[in-house]
């Protein structure tokens, strides 16, 4: 199985078009269906459908500076992606 680490600490602003982006690939990792990506918005309100399947266990997310953590709890990502400020321990959570 493919882990990823996705160092955000220079992410200053994420799109629309990002979220959806790391909804896909975690979708993708997780084997599912993926949502027409012409749909935009509506792949990633579709994202509370896919959180009945848990935390992701092979994407993680670190340094997300705070402007992005509060688009990440808007979102209802921070309940999705577990959030790491310690690379270390993130790489440990794969294990």
């Amino acid at each position: 199985m493919v882990n990823i680490l996705l160092d955000m600490g220079e992410l200053t602003y994420i799109s629309s078009a990002r979220l959806v982006s790391l909804h896909t690939i975690a979708l993708l990792l997780r084997g599912e269906t993926l949502p027409d990506p012409e749909q935009g918005w509506t792949a990633l309100k579709s994202m509370d459908r896919s959180r009945e399947g848990g935390m992701q266990k092979n994407i993680k997310l670190l340094n997300p500076r705070p402007e992005i953590v509060s688009v990440l709890d808007m979102v209802g990502f921070s309940a999705f992606f577990d959030i790491f400020t310690d690379k270390q321990k993130a790489l440990e959570s794969f294990s």
